[in-house]
């Protein structure tokens, strides 16, 4: 073989080397860029849902401010203190506030009583195992809801709390570190359509305490915030609603957590979601609401999103190999 060939082969194998080597770098610029700009959005989303969820949070101290005001809580007030904040249940996402008390079990008739003043119809129950509302069973303590404000959930009047293991657990720690806390993601009760929700529950006391059996005696119940989740996650991530390549998914990492799945779209199957690939996700935690921590992520079906642009990538490859 003559020099001048080798020589000539060696151009070729280095410029080749180059245009693939550019190739490569502007492909993966090319998908970093895309998946920077998800990842912004994501940070965005993180932030629009904490201050979102920390706007709830006020409603809930205002509501207990208006309790020790009064030094109680009759239904007028609720009522009319609602009314004149027509603002907090305007939207959707916060579905319903309530007041619920701690009540004995000797003193569920006359609570039921004082209850019936201002709503006949209002009964306290509890979800049986076939899913159905029966009467209240007996417990140490029960945790109804009393006064509750809602458009859409007035059918959950007079649930009790307590019959939920672990809204029971929830409603026992907010009042022993007499802090708001978030409830694991549960199932509303099916008479208001079963779907997936939290409650927001934060403590309200006769007085001051600062030790757990001062906050156990002197424990008067709760102001509960209940938060449908897929409108919330709706209104905050505007998702596709038909079928793409891409979807957003929202899950609960807090340990010990039994539905760790809080949204995806409804077009998603189930055998889909477990296959998809994670392109980015932000975790979000909810330091206001006890150690309750979520994540949001975007995920392909494809292994890659489609908003990927190759052709530049081409493009230098292709002028590489013609250069050479």
């Amino acid at each position: 073989m003559k020099k001048h060939d080798v020589s000539l082969i060696l151009i070729l194998v280095i410029g080749f080397s180059l245009s693939l080597t550019a190739f490569v770098y502007v492909k993966n610029w090319g998908r970093e860029s895309v998946l920077q700009d998800k990842r912004l959005k994501t940070d965005g989303y993180v932030r629009s849902l904490r201050q979102t969820f920390l706007s709830f949070s006020s409603v809930l101290y205002s509501t207990r401010g208006l309790y020790n005001i009064h030094n109680g809580l009759d239904h007028a007030d609720f009522k009319n203190f609602f009314k004149q904040n027509t603002s907090i249940l305007g939207q959707d996402i916060l579905q319903g506030v309530a007041w619920v008390p701690s009540v004995a079990p000797p003193e569920v008739p006359y609570v039921t009583d004082i209850a019936q003043r201002d709503n006949p119809t209002l009964h306290f129950w509890e979800l049986g195992a076939d899913g159905q509302a029966q009467s209240l069973q007996s417990r140490p303590v029960h945790y109804p809801i009393l006064y509750l404000e809602s458009s859409k959930l007035s059918t959950l009047a007079g649930f009790d709390l307590a019959s939920n293991p672990q809204l029971r657990q929830t409603l026992e720690l907010a009042r022993n570190q007499s802090q708001l806390l978030m409830s694991d993601a549960t199932y509303l009760p099916a008479s208001s359509g079963n779907v997936l929700g939290v409650y927001l529950v934060l403590p309200v006391y006769l007085r001051e305490v600062n030790t757990i059996p001062e906050r156990q005696r002197e424990l008067r119940g709760f102001i509960v915030g209940i938060v449908v989740l897929e409108p919330l996650i709706d209104q905050e991530l505007r998702p596709n609603k038909l079928r793409s390549d891409t979807f957003w998914k929202v899950t609960d990492e807090t340990p010990n957590t039994k539905i760790t799945q809080l949204y995806t779209p409804s077009w998603l199957s189930h055998e889909h979601g477990q296959t998809a690939t994670e392109l980015v996700s932000t975790p979000l935690e909810f330091s206001d609401f006890g150690k309750r921590s979520w994540r949001i992520g975007l995920y392909s079906l494809q292994g890659e999103t489609s908003e990927i642009e190759w052709r530049y990538a081409w493009i230098v490859l292709l002028t590489g190999i013609l250069f050479s």
